[in-house]
């Protein structure tokens, strides 16, 4: 998918994201970032309606897709959602327009009309379209209310129904998947789990996973391994039912899919937010991903060709602001205030900071909170405070005036 352009659709007026930059970086990734509101889960549903085309998205439901029409209060618009593939050098575009007659291809030209239909039945036996929403449930209830769906919209159901579980949920839960999807996706987490306190083994149909020596169902695992293990699993999965044939292999770098996921660093510990993007490009080269974050150590994982920054204009339009400089390059806290426009401070300190003036003991307060860091303590801190201050009266004592010089660090006590 080279292009996407999203017109009328939920908050989004008018909005062309390209997908088709091409950094030095390994693979084919687009990260969306923003604010909550600035149209990242609402620009990746787009895209995906635009793929399933007439044939599968009225399965979401006419009633929620004329709902998905950008609205001012007064008026509704139209949308116009339009995909644009791209195979070598020839480009296919998709255009989905919506009305409130639901999907309505009778308002393009009598061309598209007569030829898209075929063009989308074209990309649905081509291209795997997965997308996780940001629920990606595992449950060990069936969740039933999809079942008379068809595969393609199974495979990207979550990302419009939160409560909605993943497609191979059931067959992973009660140890029932094909051969080669488990040994795809044993090989997958085993890279992707590396150094984490979690570890899979796996048998001819199931998977298994350890912390410790205690033997975990996949139900029970943590939230945040549950939620990235069940989409690797599923995209696994969905690929050895695609291609049964490459998924025979268990060659990894032979998957192909298009791959939406909603929040890709959801419950993760930061050490493997730092870590999936540089792993999942190694081992899934042929994969293109379109993934959103709210995370600086994801953002910091990707070249700035690959960050698509969107926010809200004066008027809560959603738009996309250039990214001009290589966020690999930044500390997180720089992340943080320049792309994210946030404070890493916490804002327990800058209250405390702002009522340091007010009185002697919250002075103290805040210089007692200065103090502490990655080598120091609470404890620490107080002790050289308590320590400082016995100095100041023996000194006192004995007549002698404290030097008002910055004192030196040689007795290693923390800076005061």
């Amino acid at each position: 998918m080279s292009e996407v352009s999203i017109r009328g659709f939920k908050s989004i007026v008018d909005l062309t994201v390209d997908l088709s930059r091409n950094p030095e970086s390994e693979g084919h990734w687009t990260c969306l970032a923003g604010v909550n509101g600035a149209g990242k889960s609402a620009t990746q549903q787009a895209l995906v309606l635009a793929l399933l085309g007439p044939r599968y998205a009225p399965e979401l439901g006419g009633a929620w897709l004329r709902r998905m029409r950008r609205t001012d209060g007064s008026s509704t618009s139209d949308a116009v959602l339009r995909a644009s593939l791209r195979e070598d050098s020839d480009d296919t575009h998709l255009t989905l327009p919506i009305t409130d007659n639901g999907i309505d291809l009778g308002t393009l030209s009598k061309k598209e009309s007569i030829s898209l239909p075929g063009l989308w039945d074209l990309r649905a036996r081509n291209q795997l379209l997965l997308a996780y929403g940001p629920g990606r449930n595992l449950s060990e209830h069936d969740d039933n209310r999809h079942r008379n769906k068809s595969r393609e919209v199974q495979r990207v159901m979550t990302l419009f129904d939160p409560l909605t579980q993943v497609t191979g949920a059931e067959a992973f839960l009660r140890g029932r998947m094909l051969a080669p999807a488990v040994k795809l996706a044993h090989q997958l987490l085993a890279t992707v789990l590396d150094g984490m306190p979690i570890t899979v083994t796996s048998s001819d149909a199931a998977l298994q996973f350890k912390m410790g020596d205690a033997l975990l169902d996949p139900v029970d695992l943590p939230d945040g391994f549950r939620a990235t293990i069940a989409w690797i699993v599923d995209l696994c999965a969905a690929w050895s039912e695609f291609d049964v044939k490459a998924a025979a292999t268990g060659d990894l770098s032979r998957l192909r899919a298009l791959v939406v996921i909603d929040e890709i660093d959801l419950h993760l510990h930061p050490r493997l937010q730092r870590e999936l993007v540089p792993r999942l490009r190694k081992l899934l080269p042929r994969v293109q991903w379109i993934v959103s974050t709210h995370s600086p150590l994801v953002l910091a994982s990707f070249d700035r060709r690959e960050i698509v920054m969107l926010e809200n204009d004066e008027h809560g339009r959603v738009r996309q602001r250039e990214v001009d400089r290589q966020v690999s390059g930044l500390t997180i806290d720089e992340v943080y205030r320049w792309l994210m426009e946030t404070e890493p401070r916490s804002v327990a300190l800058l209250e405390k900071a702002a009522a340091a003036d007010e009185s002697p003991e919250a002075a103290r307060e805040y210089a007692l909170l200065l103090g502490q860091s990655p080598e120091h303590s609470e404890d620490d801190v107080r002790r050289a405070y308590a320590a400082r201050a016995e100095r100041l009266r023996q000194r006192q004592a004995a007549g002698i005036r404290e030097s008002t010089s910055r004192p030196t660090r040689d007795d290693g006590e923390p800076e005061t």
